[in-house]
């Protein structure tokens, strides 16, 4: 038996991206545009161990790039499959 963790992200959602563009940080933030369902594969290795309970979770999506995301804005279901 395998446990699946599922993240979904509702539609509005803020999405923040952070890019590092000649050595300076800059901000760019999007709205969701539709509810993105992510799987634990998607969280970002940097900030796996350090993602329990916390407020923000950090993830990676071939469309939106590296993103953080309030947990405010997620639903998180565990499955056994």
């Amino acid at each position: 038996m395998i446990n699946q963790i599922i993240f979904k992200i509702r539609k509005g959602a803020n999405l923040s991206r952070v890019k590092e563009i000649g050595g300076k940080l800059f901000s760019d933030n999007i709205k969701a545009p539709k509810t993105i369902t992510l799987y634990k594969k998607h969280l970002s290795e940097s900030f796996m161990d350090d993602q329990i309970d916390e407020e923000f979770y950090e993830f990676k999506h071939k469309t939106y790039g590296e993103f953080i995301v309030h947990a405010l804005d997620l639903t998180i279901t565990e499955r056994k499959i």
